[in-house]
């Protein structure tokens, strides 16, 4: 069975690119613990542990639309390498020498081990998640003949442990846990398994009750158990942010199951939306960069109030990047670069 690109993946993939805006822009407030008053502290807290969902609902997609169907192994490497590679290699060498015209002069060797070692490690902090996609991509072929060729139960059983092992990873039962290898079903990787089974192995449900309330039971777990921790220490603490927690997880399968069975009919906004999906890739590797140049005009969390302050950052680094990314489609070549 297949999916097509149907209107509540666009939905998703809209979403999951808006979440990671968000995010980022709200993330310099917890770091902020003890330094800024604890109701601000609490909107940035807020604004971030909502939006966690996004990198995990990004590799649900991937799944549910990849997965599927099977490839050659060189097609499929050649055809998903073209689309995620060059665009990488442009932004990051975008990011590099951004930072290095900010940099006091540094001579011709040290730049080319500058720059060697920005790309063996990552040009901008967000593009970590490209070089775990390209790991996951590697093994989408293999995973994706499994798939094809294995039944619900079998889907079910790699979940089941994969979820079992998130779970005795939390840093509380780590002295639990039993010494057996589980790196086999540990990782990212179980992110688009799930996304396909709960693509096509799940039927969409008439009631939203459930979905609403995975994402409230998650998303009150990130920010509560991310209070006290940080409380605790009397210092920010990432812990229950991390993608690999249950409690991003659970929020992750509420967000994929509510947009699974909603419909939005609306044509601004569907027009909207299918701009935003069409663009994310290059919206995610460029809106940093955006970020940084509207910092340079004052232009973050606390230009105004922070509840304000992150929306209408977010909304202008969307609409930035949405552009730049239009833009860069346009130009000759444009296509391959742009993202």
């Amino acid at each position: 069975m297949q999916i097509e690109k149907t209107n509540w993946i666009d939905n998703l993939r809209a979403l999951a690119t808006i979440s990671v805006i968000i995010l980022h822009v709200a993330a310099p407030i917890l770091y902020q613990y003890n330094k800024v008053s604890i109701d601000i502290w609490w909107i940035g807290n807020f604004f971030d542990a909502s939006m966690r969902f996004g990198v995990p609902i990004f590799l649900m997609i991937t799944g549910a639309l990849i997965l599927p169907k099977t490839y050659p192994i060189s097609q499929f490497l050649k055809q998903r390498a073209s689309k995620i590679i060059l665009p990488f290699l442009f932004w990051s060498f975008v990011y590099i020498i951004y930072n290095l015209s900010n940099s006091h002069e540094i001579s011709f060797i040290e730049t080319g081990k500058y720059i060697l070692y920005k790309l063996k490690n990552g040009a901008a902090y967000h593009l970590w998640y490209i070089y775990m996609l390209v790991g996951i991509y590697l093994f989408l072929p293999i995973i994706g003949k499994w798939i094809v060729n294995s039944t619900k139960q079998e889907v079910t059983y790699f979940i089941v442990i994969w979820l079992v092992v998130m779970v005795i990873n939390i840093p509380i039962l780590l002295p639990f846990k039993p010494n057996i290898n589980f790196n086999y079903f540990a990782g990212y990787l179980g992110y688009p398994v799930l996304g396909y089974y709960l693509a096509h192995q799940i039927k969409p449900n008439k009631s939203n009750i459930t979905a609403v309330l995975l994402i409230g039971i998650g998303t009150l777990i990130t920010l509560i158990g991310t209070y006290f921790i940080s409380l605790s220490q009397q210092a920010f603490n990432s812990v229950f942010y991390s993608f690999l927690t249950p409690n991003v997880l659970i929020t992750a399968i509420g967000i994929f199951l509510l947009f699974k069975q909603t419909t939005i009919k609306s044509n601004k906004i569907n027009f909207l939306i299918k701009a935003i999906s069409k663009h994310s890739y290059g919206i995610y590797l460029s809106h940093v960069f955006v970020l940084l140049w509207l910092s340079r005009f004052k232009i973050t969390w606390d230009f105004v109030h922070p509840a304000i302050g992150i929306l209408t950052t977010s909304a202008l680094c969307l609409t930035i990047s949405l552009l730049i990314t239009f833009m860069l489609r346009k130009i000759p070549f444009g296509k391959h670069i742009a993202g």
